[in-house]
């Protein structure tokens, strides 16, 4: 899921728009519309909207989730659909037509990849934990293959020996990232507080989940633009930041002195004139010229 999608300030005076206004309940088929795009940003997967990848929303789900009746529903995704703004396939699975026109494609895959990147370590997680579960059951094969077992149960109790080694690799791997990505929030809490920012209620869990979107160097570079309007506010920071995500991140670059001083570099404009040559002057000409002895 994404937090925000966007809208063009031109939106009314786009034909299609006005169009709608122009029909009966063309308020509430606009306001239909609005409810689609942002259940499509919740969904997160370009323009689809569905309520998972086996079910697909019906005009009745619609409207208890929209809060609008299923004539209303039905009559506004007929619109929609004449006027190409939507698609429905056959299995009722409804998509935004272009979709990657209107919104942050970019920022949403970034969103997508890191939620499946938490989803994974999650299922790892789970999966660790079933398997130590049922590390009593490798010792009863143990004590069945010491009776005259073949060779089958023994190739068995090996791969279950090897998939438990497996495991605790993983988790060992898990927890020196873990116990990495809290050494890198608390440094940066650190030096977020040693700039003059307030960090009071600000936690290591919220620091990393800023390391999870902007990269450290523009976490710093935030907070020295905020002291420099005389702000001190974490929230000023953040502000800062989710302009640049917008606009993109500015040219500067961080770097630390010998004194351990944080410095800020720009590259200095080429000047105009640095490729002509100075003139030559005879001075003594000059001055009799100005003199009037000539």
């Amino acid at each position: 899921m994404i937090d925000w999608i966007k809208l063009s300030t031109r939106m009314f005076e786009d034909e299609k728009i006005r169009i709608i206004l122009s029909m009966p309940d063309g308020a509430i088929k606009l306001l239909i519309w609005l409810r689609l795009l942002t259940q499509a940003g919740k969904v997160n997967d370009y323009g689809f909207i569905y309520l998972n990848e086996d079910i697909p929303y019906t005009n009745e789900m619609l409207g208890v989730v929209f809060d609008r009746t299923v004539e209303e529903i039905s009559e506004a995704l007929q619109t929609l659909s004449e006027l190409k703004m939507i698609e429905v396939s056959d299995n009722n699975i409804i998509r935004i037509c272009n979709w990657e026109k209107y919104q942050n494609v970019e920022g949403m895959k970034r969103a997508k990849e890191m939620n499946n990147a938490r989803v994974k370590k999650y299922r790892e997680k789970k999966k660790l934990e079933e398997d130590e579960g049922n590390g009593n059951k490798e010792e009863s094969i143990d004590k069945n293959c010491n009776y005259g077992c073949n060779d089958d149960c023994n190739g068995n109790v090996m791969n279950e020996k090897e998939t438990k080694e497996k495991n605790e690799e993983i988790k060992n791997e898990n927890l020196v990232e873990e116990k990495e990505e809290k050494k890198n929030s608390d440094d940066l809490l650190k030096k977020l507080k040693g700039f003059g920012i307030n960090t009071k209620g600000l936690s290591v869990s919220v620091i990393k989940k800023l390391l999870d979107v902007h990269e450290e160097r523009y976490v710093l570079l935030a907070a020295i633009k905020a002291i420099e309007k005389n702000k001190h506010d974490m929230n000023y920071v953040k502000g800062i930041l989710k302009n640049w995500t917008k606009n993109g991140y500015p040219e500067e670059e961080l770097g630390i002195s010998s004194d351990g001083c944080i410095e800020i570099s720009k590259e200095k404009p080429k000047l105009r004139f640095n490729n002509f040559e100075a003139r030559k002057y005879d001075y003594d000409d000059l001055e009799k010229k100005l003199l009037g002895w000539e």
